[in-house]
């Protein structure tokens, strides 16, 4: 029988028996790992350079043990044919000499079943041993407009800043202290390099702005919440305070002195009320984001009684207003 025949009796032959199914994939459990990140405040998180994380060590305990560790960059660990059920997986980030970098291992609950199934372990700010000199990088805008085009123009600024509830002692690069008394001429946006703050705490924060009109009023004030992310390496954040809202007619003026409103600005979100800080403080230990709302409390505007409504009272922030009686 010549080669040709053979060939065909062998196809002839599969094609009969048919081809034998492949074998079944077994099912995988991964568990990936992401270091402060926070869904508003810091999306993509930190990176394991700017942590000086060089492996990470997942280990399971459930209805069997098991282990596996990555270069961090990898940023998951996968585990072939598991027995179903639950497992208890402990995530802990290594330095080069493979010793811990936070205090403890991070912990969560994952499943493996029939199915690959996936997970991330968010690996929060309050877990890191140490603290890393960090660089913040910011533009502010007042109504969406540079100092000079704003309405009304901001002439000075103040900046304060806090970092984990703690005030920080440093300066930016145009040599403005952050404890809110500084006042220094208003910084553009468009300038062609941000504001610079350099070797500070990483972690959650508070900026407060203050602007002030060529006399020297205060016609700005606004607190944002923000995160300053580990390392030198982070993105810029913006800033965008509302103008005061402009009196309207027929009602008096606000005095100079008058409290401005607290607004949220794009990309950021303000401070909130003491309650909701609290809160959110208790939500950042278990590497949480708290997604409640603030609430801003502001007096009435006092109006005569016989009075049409006065137009942008939700917006109105007045005190001191004087009423005037019915004629």
């Amino acid at each position: 029988m010549t080669a040709r025949q053979l060939a065909c009796a062998a196809a002839a032959l599969a094609a009969a028996c048919g081809e034998p199914d492949p074998l079944p994939t077994p099912p995988t459990t991964t568990v990936g790992w992401r270091f402060n990140a926070d869904p508003v405040l810091l999306p993509r998180g930190d990176n394991c350079n700017d942590l000086g994380v060089s492996r990470v060590r997942v280990e399971l305990t459930g209805p069997t043990q098991s282990s596996g560790e990555a270069t961090c960059t990898a940023f998951e660990v996968k585990f072939r044919d598991l027995p179903p059920g639950r497992y208890r997986a402990e995530v802990t980030p290594l330095d080069r000499d493979g010793a811990s970098l936070v205090h403890a291992p991070v912990v969560a609950d994952v499943d493996a079943g029939d199915d690959d199934l996936s997970y991330r372990v968010v690996v929060p700010w309050t877990s890191w041993l140490y603290d890393r000199p960090s660089n913040f990088y910011f533009r502010i805008r007042w109504g969406g407009l540079d100092c000079a085009d704003a309405v009304p123009p901001v002439a000075t600024q103040t900046l304060a800043l806090t970092v984990k509830g703690s005030p920080v002692a440093a300066a930016t690069d145009s040599d403005q202290k952050l404890d809110g008394v500084d006042r220094k001429p208003c910084r553009p946006a468009a300038d062609q390099f941000p504001q610079t703050v350099v070797g500070i705490p990483f972690g959650p924060a508070v900026l407060e702005v203050v602007g002030y009109d060529p006399d020297g009023v205060e016609r700005y004030r606004q607190s944002f919440d923000t995160f300053i992310g580990a390392g030198k390496s982070n993105d810029e954040r913006e800033f965008d305070l509302e103008p005061p809202p402009a009196p309207d007619a027929g009602v008096d003026a606000a005095p100079a002195d008058a409290a401005p409103k607290t607004h949220r600005a794009a990309g950021s979100r303000p401070r909130a009320s003491r309650s909701a800080t609290a809160a959110r403080s208790t939500a950042a230990v278990t590497g949480l984001s708290s997604t409640g709302t603030s609430v801003v409390s502001r007096k009435p505007m006092p109006r005569r009684l016989d009075a049409p409504p006065v137009r942008n009272m939700k917006r109105a922030a007045w005190s001191g207003a004087s009423a005037r009686s019915a004629s």
